[in-house]
């Protein structure tokens, strides 16, 4: 009687300490389950995943095996889908599993990702390059247009056939200029007179554009009601227009780039002119600030620099009086 009391009390024991979840503990080895405590206990999940691994690789007949594995396979699937969107997640999956279940997943994926962001990188480049391709070309444009206004000006001055007359006598191009919108030129009794300022950008060194401002009056001088006088003047309008025309800033040193932009618009007139006021013919002695002058077959056709950035450049042009049919 008294020993089957005691086998009774012995069975609540065992019951009461596999209860109170000592059981385990109790039929493993100390070492088995310090390693399965860390499964359970450790604070993050890729300290419990890097845990729950060496377990089952130390003790995958372990009492504790079938558990661990099965946690393992859960937090181990989690981790993966959180982060796989990215090349930075999928390289942290390898490094706390480099040969975990979806390692061959991981580098695959890896692999994708980085063709993709070389590809949308790639297509960045391209879009970019267009993007740049479509500026400068606009620019050129606007340069273009910029420069076109003053140009025909002074090569309708060249071939004007009607100095003298009636300002609604004028070539076509003269009084086209004078009233084109926006801003209109007006006309009293001694002069027609427009202001334009036009804005363009030119190319810099490192691939950006800058802003200039060309701006010049388009003049015809007036007597007795005949236009006797026709001029371009505007503030550094030699250097606007040498950068609008050639498409590149100015050289740094300002003796180098006056130079430049007074050679540019010596070229300018010095063509419109040539077959009426030849240079071998008609070429004048100058005196600075004036530049070219040119005299003859009742031509006069003057250019002179500005001193400075608050005086004008004035190309000034006169042609042979014509007697109205």
């Amino acid at each position: 009687m008294k020993g089957g009391l005691r086998l009774v009390a012995l069975a609540g024991a065992l019951s009461w300490i596999a209860g109170c979840g000592f059981a385990g503990r109790a039929l493993s080895s100390p070492r088995e389950y310090e390693a399965y405590r860390s499964t359970r206990a450790s604070y993050t999940v890729e300290d419990r995943l890097r845990a729950a691994k060496l377990y089952l690789g130390q003790f995958p007949q372990g009492r504790f095996a079938e558990e661990v594995q099965r946690l393992f396979d859960e937090e181990e699937r989690r981790f993966f889908q959180a982060q796989r969107g990215t090349v930075a997640g999928l390289d942290w999956y390898l490094k706390i599993l480099p040969d975990g279940p979806h390692a061959n997943d991981a580098q695959l994926l890896t692999l994708e990702l980085e063709r993709q962001a070389a590809a949308q990188r790639e297509d960045a480049l391209v879009q970019r390059g267009r993007t740049i391709e479509r500026r400068l070309a606009a620019a050129e444009l606007q340069r273009r247009r910029a420069v076109e206004e003053p140009v025909n000006w002074v090569t309708a001055l060249a071939s004007s056939q009607r100095w003298g007359r009636a300002t609604w006598e004028q070539p076509a191009e003269l009084l086209r200029a004078l009233r084109t919108e926006p801003a209109p030129g007006r006309c009293d009794e001694v002069r027609c007179l427009r202001t334009r300022s036009v804005i363009f950008q030119v190319p810099v060194r490192g691939g950006g554009l800058e802003e200039r401002a060309l701006t010049y009056d388009l003049l015809l001088e007036l007597h007795r009601g005949g236009v006797v006088r026709g001029a371009l003047r505007g503030p550094a309008l030699f250097s606007r227009l040498y950068e609008a025309a050639r498409g590149k800033p100015l050289p740094p040193d300002p003796l180098e780039a006056r130079a430049e932009a007074v050679s540019h618009a010596l070229e300018l007139v010095g063509g419109a002119f040539e077959a009426v006021a030849p240079a071998a013919s008609c070429d004048r002695g100058i005196r600075p600030p004036q530049i070219l002058l040119r005299q003859c077959n009742g031509w006069r056709v003057a250019v002179t620099a500005g001193d400075g950035a608050a005086e004008d450049d004035l190309i000034e042009v006169e042609g042979p009086p014509t007697v109205a049919p």
